[in-house]
């Protein structure tokens, strides 16, 4: 599986002054990083599906195509990309999430290759579905204070 692993420095840290907090600190963690992981999953097929594309257009038979340009997100032809990113969520107890797919052109597109540049799509994902992470962790936990 083609997988952007993310790790947070500190996470057990803050998870036993978490404890002090009690009970239901973990629970918070896990509802937020659960929301992190299905929005990334959301976003990247989002992206793929229907995000701008201004590449070249090509046919292929009847079909006409319009590839996405290098930095898009990667344009769906077959729609097989799509289909194959899948997510792992969290559980108590093991708070670690994962997002990605099995095909194997997933990380080319993503990370390019010595004849295409990168089309990136899960760590673009990531990176905007992460925006208001702390601030939401921060609410919820102050929540239950």
């Amino acid at each position: 599986m083609t997988t952007v692993k993310i790790e947070m420095d500190g996470l057990g840290q803050l998870l036993k002054q978490l404890e002090a907090i009690g009970d239901n600190a973990e629970e918070v963690t896990l509802q937020v990083v659960t929301d992190l992981v299905a929005d990334t999953h959301a976003l990247a097929v989002a992206g793929i599906e229907g995000g701008p594309k201004s590449g070249r257009v090509y046919r292929r038979g009847n079909v006409s195509h319009r590839a996405s340009a290098p930095g898009q997100y990667p344009a769906s032809d077959t729609g097989g990309l799509a289909s194959s990113v899948k997510k792992v969520l969290p559980s108590l107890g093991k708070i670690e999430g994962k997002v990605g797919t099995n095909v194997a052109y997933g990380k080319h597109l993503e990370f390019g290759t010595s004849k295409m540049a990168a089309r990136p799509w899960l760590l673009p994902s990531f990176k905007k579905a992460k925006i208001g992470v702390e601030a939401e962790l921060r609410a919820r936990l102050e929540g239950k204070l």
